[in-house]
């Protein structure tokens, strides 16, 4: 099922909380929609059996759980060839993506919350001290380059 784009507000809003949501939780949430834009989306969504009533609760079912899947972000590119003049003279043996922050180097960050949102597929754009981010494969052996050499 392709999803509207209110559709989808609502079916992910509802996949979120997944003990169930009351409807007003969705109107407050969604306030960028009419109450009746909602009302009538969700009521198509539940016609089409993506969302069904429990205990005065919405919940997704199977199909709205499948229909939010052909949605999910599979990819992701890190952007990280740039000098890092601000943080000079920091940057001057390293890349600002791999400085360390009470042991954690900046682009881990990023890619630990990539993997946790299960994106494997991860690219990182490379430029200054390209070759230092060869480090970054010893943890993360997925990570994909694109050399960048007109970084500056």
């Amino acid at each position: 099922m392709k999803l509207s784009y209110v559709q989808f507000e609502v079916l992910f809003l509802v996949y979120q909380g997944s003990d169930g949501i009351q409807p007003n939780s969705i109107y407050s949430a969604l306030p960028q929609f009419s109450k009746e834009v909602i009302i009538s989306e969700t009521n198509n969504l539940l016609s089409h059996q993506c969302l069904y009533w429990e205990n005065e609760l919405l919940q997704v079912t199977e199909i709205g759980i499948v229909a939010l899947e052909q949605y999910r972000v599979k990819r992701a590119v890190i952007v990280a060839a740039g000098f890092g003049s601000r943080m000079l003279p920091v940057t001057e043996t390293v890349p600002k993506p791999l400085v360390s922050v009470n042991g954690k180097r900046f682009i881990e960050t990023q890619i630990d919350a990539l993997l946790n949102a299960g994106i494997t597929d991860i690219t990182v754009v490379r430029g200054y001290k390209a070759e230092k981010f060869d480090a970054l494969l010893a943890q993360y052996p997925m990570l994909s380059f694109i050399e960048n050499s007109e970084y500056a």
